[in-house]
């Protein structure tokens, strides 16, 4: 059954957030090494990639914030590590034997550290994107240089963007390969259970909420 906490804001955030990842891998890619089959969209392709660059940073921003003061409350899957030998053991079970899960929470161990590692990835990328768009920034340089100049910037930001390559792919696959009905309500807000849940009221931390039910 879909769970219920993948709400509008979520299902918002997700696509703004996969579309402007797509937009910045490719052009991110021409910038490093432009096709040879497109020449001459250098100046196309960089402002492109800087606009992507401000509306990917907001996005994650808000939902960092929907995450601590969202209905929600799952700002926790951002920073909590939840791993132990028989979590570890029953998620390659499920992912690559196809095993169904004894109990449900038991098989996300791997997911689990993909959100908490995706979110620092994201982060670095934003650092390193802003150290090689204002590079002649008193208050960036020392980092820069502290990294090892511009052309080591350069090549940590192209290398971790082919990590979130193969992140997304191994994502994908895990979350359709748990469950395929959730991907459906997140991507398209279809599926066999609505969320339950006032979407969009953020009036007061999620904490003080499940408190006040009870």
């Amino acid at each position: 059954m879909v769970t219920s906490d993948i709400t509008v804001p979520r299902r918002i955030y997700h696509w703004v957030d996969f579309v402007s990842v797509v937009a910045l891998i490719i052009t991110g890619w021409y910038i490093y090494m432009p096709f040879s089959w497109a020449p001459g969209l250098m100046g196309t392709m960089r402002m492109i990639h800087f606009v992507f660059m401000y509306i990917f940073t907001i996005n994650l921003m808000l939902r960092i914030y929907y995450g601590f003061f969202g209905k929600t409350g799952d700002w926790e899957r951002f920073i909590k590590l939840d791993i132990s030998k028989d979590t570890i053991v029953w998620s390659l079970k499920h992912y690559l034997l196809f095993r169904d899960c004894p109990e449900k929470g038991r098989c996300g161990v791997f997911q689990n550290i993909a959100h908490v590692v995706i979110v620092n990835l994201f982060f670095l990328q934003i650092v390193t994107g802003f150290l090689l768009y204002y590079p002649e920034s008193r208050l960036l340089s020392g980092l820069t240089y502290y990294l090892g100049g511009l052309t080591m910037v350069r090549s940590i930001h192209f290398f971790f963007m082919w990590v979130m390559v193969c992140f997304i792919i191994v994502h994908h696959y895990m979350a359709m390969a748990e469950e395929f009905d959730k991907v459906k309500l997140m991507f398209f807000g279809v599926g066999k259970e609505k969320p339950k849940l006032t979407e969009l009221d953020v009036s007061m931390p999620a904490g003080a909420k499940a408190k006040a039910k009870k």
